[in-house]
């Protein structure tokens, strides 16, 4: 709309010694916005890549867990626009990829744990990943449920404090219902999918010499 008015203003002829300055341009703001959530998604979608390589030791689980967080996003939009909601700072600003991935890994890493420890070799890489799957289904629900609450009153703010964060609201609990959904579904589907032969265990060695200094801690 903001290039359309440009072009227009542009093609407008003035009276000779008349010029039409403009002094806000809304169109910084909106491709700053744009910039700053393709950095973030780069970024966060890079970071939870690498965090998974290193303690998983598996690309396809790594990229799995990844893809959650742009699909999630589109679902997030999915609910911008069923609300009416632009895309802008206050809307976009607090998404926390962190929070988006958070069940997609806890899915994941307890799929990898019985898919490598194998405790019951007569049972498939399906039932194995169906397995972690039961086991970890109810406090992953409860973990987004809870974060979803925290944000529920905020959606039921009225006057200006809901005009400015009500959008936020909104945006960061549909992601997450997304993530929530993807969690449940799509991470075990594709794990059964993508370890269909089983997955070897990797040992580590730092990361067994960390955990045994946790438990003296603990």
């Amino acid at each position: 709309v903001i290039e359309r008015v440009k072009a227009k203003l542009a093609s407008i002829r003035l009276p000779e010694g008349m010029k039409i300055v403009p002094f806000y341009d809304q169109s910084v703001v909106i491709d700053g916005t744009i910039h700053t959530v393709e950095k973030n998604l780069f970024e966060g979608g890079l970071l939870v890549t690498i965090v998974l390589l290193l303690f998983l030791r598996n690309i396809r689980a790594a990229l799995i867990v990844a893809s959650v967080i742009p699909l999630s996003m589109l679902v997030g939009f999915i609910g911008m626009k069923a609300f009416g909601i632009s895309a802008n700072l206050m809307s976009l600003g607090a998404i926390d990829f962190g929070m988006i991935v958070d069940g997609a890994v806890v899915m994941m890493e307890n799929s990898i744990r019985h898919l490598q420890h194998n405790e019951n070799p007569i049972h498939s890489p399906l039932e194995q990943v169906r397995t972690a799957a039961h086991e970890v289904a109810r406090p992953i629900a409860f973990g987004v449920a809870i974060i979803i609450a925290v944000y529920m009153p905020v959606v039921f703010l009225e006057g200006v404090e809901g005009r400015m964060f009500r959008p936020m609201a909104i945006t960061v609990c549909a992601a997450l219902l997304g993530s929530l959904i993807l969690a449940l579904t799509v991470v075990p589907t594709a794990s059964a999918v993508a370890f269909a032969k089983g997955i070897k265990e990797h040992k580590e060695a730092w990361f067994d010499r960390l955990r045994e200094l946790y438990s003296q801690l603990l």
